[in-house]
């Protein structure tokens, strides 16, 4: 199914999901950083409008999500609202499902009317890099979110 045509679903349309993507996120981003998988799904749990999380569908089952966050660093709150989270599952990688998506998120926050001069950090085209399957890693040697 191209790209394009996936259907994309909110979290809280579907919550039957959240045990996937939290699992996802958590094993991709969050539990790097010290967080659990329960308070992952409890963060993806409490995102609400105009804050949410995205599923992309491939034949009825999630293959990609992205989530509209209120911010994602800490030191730098005045930069939101944020792209968070961008994920898709291995065998789906490189048949642009990550770029529908990063464009459903930049209109839910055209549609909110949040931003700033309509666009989100990291979400502009070209902008983000796509990952390219290596984990960079910090100084101390756990992978990087980031």
């Amino acid at each position: 199914m191209p790209a394009d045509t996936a259907p994309i679903v909110t979290l809280t349309g579907r919550p039957e999901l959240l045990p996937v993507v939290a699992g996802w996120l958590w094993e991709e981003f969050l539990r790097w950083d010290g967080y659990t998988l329960e308070q992952t799904r409890d963060i993806l749990a409490g995102l609400s409008v105009p804050f949410r999380c995205l599923v992309l569908l491939e034949d009825g089952a999630p293959a990609a999500t992205a989530s509209l966050a209120a911010e994602d660093l800490d030191e730098r709150p005045q930069l939101s609202p944020w792209l968070a989270g961008v994920y898709v599952v291995p065998e789906a990688r490189g048949r642009g499902l990550a770029r529908a998506l990063v464009s459903a998120v930049e209109e839910a926050a055209r549609s909110a009317g949040i931003g700033r001069s309509g666009s989100i950090p990291a979400a502009r085209p070209g902008s983000m890099p796509v990952w390219d399957g290596t984990r960079p890693r910090r100084s101390n040697g756990r992978a990087s979110r980031r």
